[in-house]
């Protein structure tokens, strides 16, 4: 992925053509209502993943793309890892139908995916790398020469993990990100106001303007604090016997690191439950705290996706700031910041509306 540029300008502009697309549905929109923001997110967030793999993307109005959201939702959706079948998936024998249809949706993602390898294949031109398959075309001729075999099937599990990482995550952090914006006006206003003063009207927000965008940087980072879309890492297991804080850890002892009670945690942050940017940023307005947010954990097993998901939260959050005002309906909507908790943690349902700037 690194090689293919993620974070590099080939995989922003594949972003930047994405963000086009949904300013361009709200637009159509005149200013009225909306209740699923997250869809128009999870269009976005699947199509930057589906150029990624595949070398093209999808109309947000196409069949194709709708049944591919609808194949993974119902992969991927139902209970979380911190629900009952979640913690023992044996419990999911006794939930036939959403089993059933769970077990249906990936034999058709795989088909689509199968579908789509084969074509590369046979359509193949090391002289004309596309997409990340034939990336892994490169590299599985590579390792042919040196007399070693890739595994075939590791390709296809990445591609499945790769759409069920980067689909779902982004579009309900982007969802949490413009619901904490309306209950904000004012952090929204002066995330505008700094896009304004750095990019200037006219020009889309690109990764080499983050670094002179600190406030809506750390307005990003403490939405991922507060929303918590991962409360726990996924399950590990203790390769040997350890002690940690002084609390023995036997080998074999299935672990699910708290990220919440790091991002909740009194001692790091002050008033650690409210929504506050400025914690992120010290006196000379540079970014601090930073290795205290680990919304994609840290470590060996951090999240493969990060830097894609980053580049993303980034472009598609300031370029929706610098176009649209995002405001509630009603000003006396009473907005909740619980959430719902399945796979990931998504906002409860909320309404809001967007205008042109």
């Amino acid at each position: 992925m690194r090689d293919f540029g993620v974070g590099k300008s080939s995989l922003e502009e594949k972003i930047l053509e994405e963000i086009q697309n949904v300013a361009d549905d709200l637009e159509k929109m005149k200013g009225a209502e909306i209740t699923s923001l997250v869809k128009v997110m999870t269009k976005a967030s699947c199509n930057v993943i589906h150029n990624l793999i595949f070398g093209y993307r999808y109309k947000h109005d196409n069949e194709s793309l709708k049944h591919l959201i609808k194949t993974m939702d119902n992969i991927f959706s139902g209970p979380g890892t911190l629900s009952a079948s979640g913690l023992f998936p044996l419990l999911n024998l006794l939930m036939k139908d959403n089993l059933k249809l769970r077990r249906e949706g990936l034999s058709t993602l795989k088909k689509y995916i199968e579908k789509h390898i084969t074509e590369h294949r046979e359509s193949f031109d090391p002289g004309n790398i596309r997409d990340f398959i034939d990336m892994y075309l490169v590299a599985e001729k590579e390792e042919s020469k040196r007399k070693s075999v890739m595994n075939p099937a590791a390709l296809l599990t990445s591609i499945i993990d790769l759409f069920a990482a980067g689909t779902d995550t982004t579009a309900s952090t982007l969802d949490w990100s413009f619901k904490w914006m309306i209950q904000y006006p004012d952090v929204q206003k002066r995330c505008q106001e700094e896009i304004t003063k750095v990019v200037g009207p006219g020009r889309v927000v690109r990764l080499s303007d983050r670094r002179h965008l600190s406030y809506t940087e750390a307005t990003l980072m403490e939405i991922q604090r507060l929303s918590n879309i991962f409360i726990f890492t996924l399950p590990h297991v203790a390769v040997s016997d350890t002690t940690v804080n002084g609390f023995r850890i036997p080998k074999n002892t299935l672990i699910m690191p708290s990220l919440i009670s790091v991002h909740f945690d009194e001692t790091i942050w002050r008033d650690p439950k409210e929504f506050n940017p400025g914690r992120f940023l010290n006196e000379s307005n540079e970014i601090i705290n930073k290795e205290y947010l680990i919304p994609f954990s840290i470590g060996p097993r951090i999240c493969p996706g990060e830097s894609l998901a980053r580049s993303e939260l980034f472009l598609i959050f300031s370029n929706l700031l610098h176009r649209f005002e995002f405001s509630k309906v009603d000003p006396d909507d009473v907005l909740s910041f619980e959430g719902i908790t399945t796979v990931t943690t998504s906002p409860s349902p909320y309404r809001l509306k967007a205008e042109l700037r």
